[in-house]
């Protein structure tokens, strides 16, 4: 049901908004998300709802990032504690 079109485009239009060192870039990064909103109604593909939900979702999937950076460090304290090491690829 979440349109991730949408949601994902809010993420990116946001960050770039945020960090990118161009003006025109964070002038413009806003009317993508608009336009792709404006195509998904058009066409039929979603309703709003759709599009708010999408946005919701990676949004929470953003804050909730910290759960897998915290698995990372699990993963290591563990490795460590059993002594045991992670295998590494070789270059083919």
């Amino acid at each position: 049901m979440p349109s991730l079109h949408f949601g994902s485009l809010v993420f990116i239009a946001v960050c770039t908004v945020v960090y990118s060192p161009h003006a025109l870039l964070r002038v413009l990064a806003p009317l993508w998300p608009v336009m792709m909103g404006w195509t998904v109604i058009a066409t039929a593909n979603h309703f709003v709802v759709d599009m708010v939900v999408g946005v919701v979702v990676v949004r929470c999937a953003y804050y909730l990032n910290w759960v897998m950076v915290m698995l990372v460090l699990v993963e290591r304290v563990l490795f460590r504690l059993i002594r045991l090491e992670k295998p590494r690829c070789r270059p083919g």
